[in-house]
């Protein structure tokens, strides 16, 4: 282990190591970091706050203690790829732990990919003149539902604006990464896919953090059992790219607005808000795949 790593072997350590950060994406990362350290007898319930009381229930200090800490890896995309969690043993190499929600299904949202860098789209005239004219349309849409008041727009369904825009970059997006060569294709989805040079994926194993049971509802390691080559086109529809075709496809990348077609920020001084057109729609995409054990061999494992 490299000196500057810092294990947590607690409860408030681990809490911790996630500094002031607050997203709420994090929260299944703590909660399964928390389970670990509970059903190896590394601390106790007593060090529970409040709000994960709820997890007492994962204490086992009866189970064989073989684990000396856990190192956090969720801010730190450098190390370990998509690996949110590393588990340090004392009898076997290390494990890095990929922590995502169970929603039902063996899928995962791998990677926000770039507009420009992935799909090979660049911000033109044209594009520009698309933005302004679907931005026009989200404020006509939002004081048609929503009033006057931008406060009242944060959340607004069914944007003319939003879904022109997105519609046109998932058609050029698919078009341009079709002229792609086949080397920049496979390192894309090598990309999206978190694998290193010889196709292994770059986190050990995937965990699914079950929110309504609150507990890690299934744990497994995954290695790629498909060809890439196979799925080197791409189809859009809608707002959708497809990495094969709609059909059949292993990856499946929602074009977005970064923050939203309008950018409303809130003044906490005197509870007003400011809004401006957004011109982040290249920066961050979101690629989902919808079946991982199509792509992967997965195998159930116990941490």
């Amino acid at each position: 282990m490299d000196s500057q790593e810092k294990l947590s072997d607690n409860i408030p350590d681990w809490l911790n190591s996630f500094g002031p950060n607050q997203n709420t994406g994090i929260e299944a990362e703590k909660k399964t970091g928390i389970q670990i350290l509970l059903q190896n007898g590394l601390d106790t319930p007593a060090n529970l706050p409040d709000k994960y009381r709820n997890l007492e229930k994962h204490y086992n200090p009866s189970r064989s203690n073989k684990i000396k800490g856990l190192e956090n890896l969720s801010q730190v995309d450098t190390i370990g790829g998509t690996a949110d969690i590393r588990i340090h043993y004392t009898d076997k190499p290390e494990v890095g732990v990929s922590v995502t929600l169970w929603n039902r299904k063996i899928e995962k949202c791998l990677r926000n990919p770039s507009g420009k860098k992935h799909y090979n789209l660049e911000k033109t005239p044209e594009l520009e003149k698309l933005n302004d004219e679907s931005y026009n349309e989200a404020i006509k849409h939002r004081k048609k539902m929503k009033g006057d008041n931008p406060k009242n727009w944060k959340r607004c369904s069914n944007c003319p604006g939003t879904k022109s825009m997105c519609e046109h970059l998932a058609n050029a997006g698919s078009t341009e990464w079709n002229k792609m060569q086949q080397e920049t294709i496979l390192q894309n989805l090598y990309t999206f896919l978190d694998l290193d040079s010889n196709g292994k994926t770059k986190s050990d194993c995937i965990a699914f953090w079950n929110e309504e049971d609150e507990k890690i509802h299934c744990v497994f390691n995954w290695e790629l059992k498909i060809d890439l080559k196979d799925y080197l086109d791409t189809e859009h529809d809608g707002i959708y790219i497809y990495h094969g075709n709609k059909k059949d496809h292993i990856l499946k990348t929602q074009v977005k607005y970064n923050n939203g077609i309008i950018e409303i920020k809130k003044n906490k001084d005197n509870d007003t808000v400011t809004y401006k057109k957004s011109n982040n729609y290249l920066s961050s995409w979101n690629v989902k795949a919808p079946n991982l054990n199509k792509i992967f061999k997965m195998t159930s494992i116990t941490l």
